[in-house]
C-alpha cells in the first residue's frame, strides 16, 4: 500500500488464503495508489479467508535516481547524492535495518551522480567522482561514520563519471573509467 504521496508504506509477501472448505487457494494481490484488490482463482468457494502477511518497508526520504547505497560496517545503509529534482544532490541518507528508520545523514561539499562509493578497511566510505552542476567530477570525499561528515580527499588527476571502484585486499582501491576520446582504459589507485 501507499501513503498520500503514493510512496509505499507496507508490503505483503507470500499472502496466503483459504476457501470454505479449507482449501489452500492462489490469489493475487496487486495493489494501486489507494486500491487494493484481491483476485482468487475462479474454483474457491466462499467465505475465503486471508492471511496477508503485512510488513512496513523503509523509503528514502528523498525522490532520487543515479544515487549510491553502500551498507556500512556498521550494518547501516548510506545514500549518498544522486539525481533529484534540483539536479546533482549533495544530500544523504542513513537507514537502520533493525529499526527500519531512515534519518538524513551529512551533505556532501558536492552534489553528484553517478559517482562511487567504496567501504574501506576502517569502515569510512570513499566516494569518488560523479557529474556535478559543472560537469564531470574530479574530487573526492570520505564518510567518517564515527563523526557523521564528510569531508574532501585528494582530487584524481582526471574527471570521472560512470567509473567503478573496488577495495583491494591490501586496502587499495583503483579507479577505472573508459575514456571514449580517444578510448582507453585509466586507472588511478587511492590508499
Amino acid at each position: 500500500t501507499v501513503d498520500e504521496r503514493a510512496k509505499p508504506v507496507l508490503r505483503s509477501s507470500a499472502a496466503r488464503a483459504w476457501d470454505a472448505r479449507g482449501r489452500a487457494v492462489a490469489i493475487e494481490v496487486p495493489v494501486k495508489p489507494n486500491v487494493l484488490r484481491v483476485h482468487v482463482a475462479s474454483d474457491a468457494e466462499a467465505p475465503i479467508v486471508i492471511d496477508p502477511s503485512w510488513a512496513s518497508i523503509a523509503v528514502p526520504l528523498k525522490l532520487r535516481t543515479h544515487y549510491t547505497a553502500m551498507l556500512t560496517a556498521d550494518g547501516r545503509v548510506l545514500l549518498v547524492g544522486g539525481l533529484a529534482a534540483g539536479g546533482a544532490d549533495a544530500s544523504s541518507e542513513l537507514f537502520d535495518q533493525r529499526t527500519g528508520v531512515s534519518v538524513f545523514g551529512p551533505s556532501l561539499e558536492t552534489g553528484r551522480y553517478d559517482h562511487t562509493a567504496t567501504l574501506l578497511r576502517d569502515g569510512r566510505v570513499l566516494i569518488t567522482g560523479g557529474h556535478g552542476a559543472a560537469g564531470s567530477l574530479d574530487s573526492v570525499e570520505i564518510y567518517d561514520p564515527r563523526t557523521n561528515t564528510f569531508k574532501s580527499g585528494p582530487a584524481m588527476a582526471v574527471a570521472r563519471e560512470h567509473h567503478s571502484a573496488t577495495l583491494l585486499a591490501d586496502g587499495r582501491v583503483p579507479l577505472m573509467f573508459c575514456n571514449f576520446q580517444p578510448p582507453a582504459l585509466v586507472l588511478r589507485i587511492y590508499g
